[in-house]
């Protein structure tokens, strides 16, 4: 190593911040259904009727929101979605707009990215050893990507004319909660629906509870006021917290090169070129949802 170069270690970081920066212009007049009127719903508790929404339906041709006092979904459920410690089944709630419930459904992603490399060799040996790590969570909640890698390459001098070198990569790539994508209602495409299945008088922070205490799913979209298993669509969440996509894919590439100068405008080189990977999916589709 005394005539080479000296061994150099280097590293890096970058961090950076991702959120959803536009969106579609939703409209924020009309509540979910099919008409303006309001629909009576008779409580098989109090056996009282109740002003109610088109819960089945998934368009927001509904009545025009006024802050008229209303049972939304979640009150036809026995459990605590508003964190006050009661039970807000038989809650009236005004019959709002939400303008940011979509933006509302969305993370700050995060990625982070760590480099570490090492290079050296001698008068005849050159080399270059790299690690890396990837760990990426995205917008869409519960998703995330974590990749880690590592190459070598290295290259020898054999003589003045017969020199080899060598280059090695392994990759690992983990991805967790990837977004279902197009239409997939049943495992739950929440930006498709959001789009063009939904009600822009839903808030977010409901929907994120999308069990029970007793574990019981629950939806926006329900079959009735009696019927509460979820038509159609599940809340996002459930989809995404509960029907899951996990996939690993560990890939291993490179090559080996011979060369030889057989004269000076005459060179024989020999290539050995190595790609194979192996890729696991798994698809998880939850018990009590569609």
């Amino acid at each position: 190593m005394e005539r080479g170069q000296p061994i150099q270690v280097d590293f890096s970081n970058s961090t950076y911040f991702e959120s959803v920066s536009i969106l579609p212009r939703y409209q924020n007049e009309y509540a979910g259904g099919y008409n303006q009127n309001f629909i009576q719903y008779t409580d098989p508790r109090d056996g009282q009727t109740y002003p109610g929404l088109n819960y089945a339906a998934d368009e927001s041709w509904g009545p025009r929101m006024d802050g008229q006092m209303y049972r939304p979904w979640w009150s036809w459920f026995d459990h605590d979605f508003t964190g006050d410690g009661q039970s807000d089944y038989g809650r009236m709630i005004p019959l709002d707009p939400q303008p940011n419930n979509v933006r509302n459904f969305f993370d700050t992603g995060i990625r982070l990215s760590n480099n570490l490399a090492v290079t050296g060799g001698s008068e005849n040996i050159s080399y270059r050893l790299g690690l890396n790590n990837l760990n990426h969570s995205g917008v869409i909640p519960n998703s995330r990507i974590d990749r880690n890698s590592v190459n070598f390459n290295g290259a020898l001098s054999h003589s003045d004319r017969f020199t080899s070198s060598i280059a090695f990569n392994y990759m690992n790539t983990r991805g967790e909660g990837r977004p279902a994508q197009g239409y997939s209602p049943s495992v739950g495409s929440p930006v498709q629906s959001f789009n063009q299945w939904f009600q822009r008088q839903l808030s977010m922070d409901e929907l994120r509870q999308y069990r029970t205490s007793d574990g019981t799913p629950t939806s926006w979209k329900i079959r009735s006021n009696t019927d509460l298993r979820p038509l159609y669509w599940d809340s996002p969440f459930f989809s995404i917290f509960e029907n899951v996509a996990n996939d690993d894919r560990d890939r291993v590439f490179g090559n080996y090169t011979m060369s030889y100068k057989v004269r000076d405008n005459i060179q024989l080189i020999g290539k050995v070129h190595l790609d194979a990977f192996n890729f696991t999916v798994e698809d998880r589709i939850a018990t009590g949802g569609l």
